[in-house]
């Protein structure tokens, strides 16, 4: 559950609820970075990562974005594979990833994901890694209104 301020992860094993584990980073912290990163407000960060996802944005430029985008992630990165390490340890990562997040962006941080070389390496899984996202719709127009996203609502077995 990526949600505005923090990502929630829950680890599912032979239909059981292993581990929950919390990440103080969400969508929020990776558009102030992408915000600060290439100088503009933080609505405008949202903006633009919308029309990037729709593919609304000219292909030189979506380039020039890449650095700044990928930068806004690795924090996210990091905490994320600690997380994992962690649970790895125990045995208990399965190798499909389920991510409820805001609906408007949720390609861009699948592809941020899954994009990663270091992603394999940290599922700990001999099995390629699958990615399962499901969308949020905002109830309010402002996306700094950090509502819970709540628990995934269908159960997913992994």
């Amino acid at each position: 559950d990526m949600s505005g301020e923090v990502t929630e992860m829950l680890v599912v094993v032979d239909d059981h609820l292993n581990h929950i584990g919390s990440i103080p980073v969400g969508i929020h912290h990776m558009l102030r970075s992408l915000a600060e990163e290439l100088s503009i407000s933080v609505e405008k960060a949202y903006s633009l990562i919308r029309m990037y996802t729709k593919g609304h944005i000219e292909e030189t430029y979506q380039q020039s974005l890449q650095p700044a985008m990928k930068k806004s992630f690795r924090m996210w990165f990091k905490d994320f594979y600690n997380l994992l390490d962690m649970y790895a340890k125990e045995g208990a990562i399965p190798s499909t990833l389920v991510f409820k997040t805001n609906s408007e962006i949720m390609s861009w941080v699948q592809e941020y994901i899954m994009s990663e070389d270091s992603l394999d390496e940290h599922m700990h899984s001999r099995q390629s890694v699958e990615m399962v996202i499901l969308g949020q719709v905002y109830q309010d127009s402002n996306i700094f209104t950090d509502k819970e996203l709540g628990i995934i609502s269908d159960i997913m077995f992994i």
